[in-house]
């Protein structure tokens, strides 16, 4: 995800070749809450595991093994392409601290800013109703 144009000046210039030290040396391409690896194509499960369709394995929501599935019995869900992220744990971008940075798929990175996200939904419609108020 890009990084905001109003909070660019918190990151450090080599910022992209930290993100990536994080993801790719430190957690070896996969995330580190749910261990999907970058760049494959997995089933994601509705209750919050996926599926690894090249060896059928079956993953819980924090990465553990729940054994193998045949093809047949595959849960529902939907294929996804997993692009890892880097995010910050303590909800500040300047603490740029390899210790405070973790390697997230895009499902764990959103559940680890969701209030974050709340806030900003909710400051952005509180925005738009104001400028409306205005003409109304």
């Amino acid at each position: 995800m890009p990084i905001n144009p109003d909070l660019r000046h918190l990151y450090p210039p080599d910022w992209r070749a930290l993100a990536n030290w994080v993801k790719f040396e430190r957690a070896g391409g996969r995330c580190e809450w749910c261990g999907r690896p970058h760049g494959a194509r997995v089933l994601v499960i509705g209750e919050g595991g996926w599926l690894d369709p090249a060896t059928g394995e079956r993953f819980g929501e924090r990465g553990r093994s729940l054994g193998c599935c045949q093809q047949g019995d595959w849960p529902a869900g939907r294929f996804v392409t997993t692009i890892l992220t880097c995010a910050h744990l303590d909800q500040n971008p300047a603490n740029n601290d390899p210790a405070n940075l973790a390697s997230l798929c895009p499902r764990c990175h959103l559940r680890q800013d969701r209030r974050q996200h709340i806030q900003s939904a909710y400051r952005n419609r509180r925005r738009r109703w104001a400028i409306k108020d205005w003409f109304d």
